[in-house]
């Protein structure tokens, strides 16, 4: 195989490579919850390790048939990385049985196994350049590093307009081009041509799993409760999700005997969930917004200028409501922002302008950014991103209070 062909073989393996890795972390994430992100670096640097010790026993092998070896190994990945995350999603795991069920460790075993399989198999065939020396030193480190560097912002791009998990279709595209470059012959072009095209109908046709522990599940499971839309972003997955029987107010009076108006629920990676009330409805009858703890905040100052931090549409429209001389809420999603922009928007008219009213932005630069004066600053925790994921994320320190 010429210099150029190597190259460009060790710059898309490891593109795929580290492609592979990000959308893992984000996958397993998104399935889950965001701690188990450690599980894919340990598990990456598990099967790299080990191909380098499998590199060393057979070394010898390698130096005399190089092409073959990184043609069936960068294939092998190809094949291997979208498939071992398809097989881990119909493996039965629950995270929070591990504290006393010895049965979730062999799950979390075979899950590890699973991931194992891709990562050395790439490791495979990007060692294989480097003991056999088919490049200078030099031009070995730079294909490897200059493909590994290529992924991240493509990949962030990508998550605007595709779900994570069909982005493994990329990752088998690239891997197999590595293993059509490498490969003489028509047929076993063909072999690997066929391979990664059975691998992507596989990936375009299976339906995501979310954990049964997770908001967007469980809401589902309500009468007539249906998911309606699904917006992609770089920063979050939101889900809209129409519920015609969820009636929700965190905080609302006791002494409230009236009915809620219908709401949209907006959920972030299948959690988070925020409200988008109907406009027109919730202010024809605002009642319900007036018996929140927040309302005390507009019975002590008149027309107030009013900052609502991570605060959901039910702030926004409790500050119209009661007479706010200036409203605007921020949010740290803009992919959060713009679902719910489109909900809020089509609905509202003269002075609810939605796309100015929610912005996206950092509270604390907003904060500090923050020219005019204020009379009321609401920090809602509730709705946020981070603070309303369960398990170990909910632990995570929030710098919002601090100075």
């Amino acid at each position: 195989m010429s210099p150029a062909r190597w190259a460009a073989g060790l710059l898309l393996i490891s593109a795929a490579l580290l492609g592979y890795e990000l959308l893992l972390m984000r996958l397993l994430a998104l399935a889950y919850w965001g701690h188990f992100a450690g599980l894919v670096i340990s598990t990456a640097m598990l099967g790299i390790a080990s191909s380098g010790l499998f590199l060393f026993f057979v070394r010898s092998r390698i130096e005399r048939a190089a092409e073959r070896y990184f043609a069936v190994s960068a294939g092998i990945f190809g094949v291997a990385a979208p498939v071992a995350f398809l097989l881990s999603q119909q493996l039965p795991f629950t995270p929070f049985l591990l504290t006393w069920s010895a049965q979730e460790y062999g799950l979390l075993a075979a899950r590890s196994v699973l991931f194992f399989v891709p990562f050395f198999a790439a490791g495979v065939a990007i060692g294989t350049a480097f003991v056999t020396r088919v490049l200078p030193p030099g031009r070995l480190y730079f294909w490897n590093m200059l493909g590994s560097g290529l992924p991240a912002l493509p990949l962030l791009f990508a998550m605007n307009f595709a779900h994570p998990m069909r982005l493994l279709i990329l990752v088998a595209v690239i891997a197999g081009a590595a293993a059509i470059l490498a490969t003489p012959g028509g047929l076993r072009r063909l072999a690997w041509a066929g391979a990664a095209a059975l691998v992507i109908a596989a990936v375009a046709l299976t339906p995501f799993r979310y954990s049964e522990y997770k908001d967007l599940p469980k809401t589902l499971l309500l009468p007539e409760a249906k998911l309606v839309a699904e917006r992609y972003g770089w920063d979050g997955l939101v889900q809209i999700v129409d519920s015609p029987h969820t009636r929700y107010l965190p905080g609302l009076s006791l002494n409230f005997a009236g009915t809620l108006p219908p709401s949209r629920l907006v959920f972030t990676d299948a959690g988070a969930m925020t409200l988008a009330f109907t406009p027109a409805a919730a202010l024809a009858n605002p009642d319900f917004l007036r018996m929140t703890p927040e309302a005390l905040s507009f019975a002590l100052t008149s027309a107030p200028r009013v900052l609502h931090l991570y605060g959901s549409t039910a702030d926004l429209l409790r500050s119209h409501s009661l007479g706010a001389a200036t409203v605007r809420a921020i949010d740290d999603s803009e992919t959060r922002v713009a679902a719910l922009r489109g909900i809020m928007s089509s609905e509202a008219e003269g002075s609810l302008n939605f796309k100015k009213l929610l912005v996206r932005g950092d509270a604390r630069q907003v904060l500090e950014q923050q020219a005019a004066a204020l009379d009321v600053i609401a920090i809602s925790l509730l709705g946020a991103h981070g603070t309303s994921t369960a398990g170990a994320a909910s632990l995570d320190p929030s710098f919002l209070l601090t100075l």
